[in-house]
């Protein structure tokens, strides 16, 4: 009698134990739903919006290492290009724009509640919703420098650094590619009188 009556208890706990695990993952499955619903097509915006803030704030902090003289005057006929000193100053740049890289390899992303349940009336409303966005990052640094007449007997020689970061968003429903493109004066000297030779 004994037995039969634990093998009966036995049997309504490992019930209710199933019960709880299936009310579980049902709960799961709905919150992932709902998660996908909310978030669907809502982050890419904020996101690829932070990302390029986040991208000429890192080109700007990399720049300021290797800041280039600012327009100098002198009279002359030729220009003199050390090409050593710009690719230094590019290997410097592009060390330092990696390095912020690492740093940055997450973003956080904070929505407002109200947009994300939709409607014009709760938009921008609400507490925020935090969410993490990874972030891989290629870049290419290329040093350029040319001659142009800029007024009557004036010329003016510039280096530049031509920088492009590309930024791919692991968004949770998609992948999305952002570019940014920036120039970077490295060098930059006016020559009054004639046309210098390069």
């Amino acid at each position: 009698m004994k037995t039969l009556f634990l093998k009966r208890t036995g049997r309504k706990k490992r019930i209710a134990v199933r019960i709880v695990l299936v009310a579980l993952v049902i709960l799961f499955a709905g919150g992932v739903v709902l998660y996908e619903r909310l978030f669907n097509g809502k982050i890419e915006g904020p996101a690829t919006n932070l990302a390029v803030t986040t991208i000429e704030r890192m080109i700007a902090e990399a720049a300021a290492e290797v800041k280039g003289r600012g327009a100098e005057a002198g009279v002359g006929d030729s220009v003199a290009i050390d090409s050593g000193k710009l690719n230094e100053k590019r290997e410097t740049f592009e060390a330092a724009l990696t390095e912020k890289m690492r740093e940055n390899g997450t973003i956080k992303v904070k929505i407002p509640l109200g947009t994300l349940i939709g409607g014009r009336f709760l938009s921008g409303k609400g507490p925020r919703v935090s969410a993490k966005v990874y972030c891989d990052y290629k870049t290419e640094c290329e040093v350029t420098s040319g001659i142009v007449s800029v007024g009557i007997n004036q010329t003016m020689y510039t280096a530049t650094l031509n920088v492009r970061v590309d930024c791919s968003l692991y968004l949770d429903t998609d992948i999305r590619t952002v570019t940014v493109k920036d120039e970077i004066i490295l060098e930059q000297m006016m020559f009054i009188g004639g046309v210098p030779l390069g």
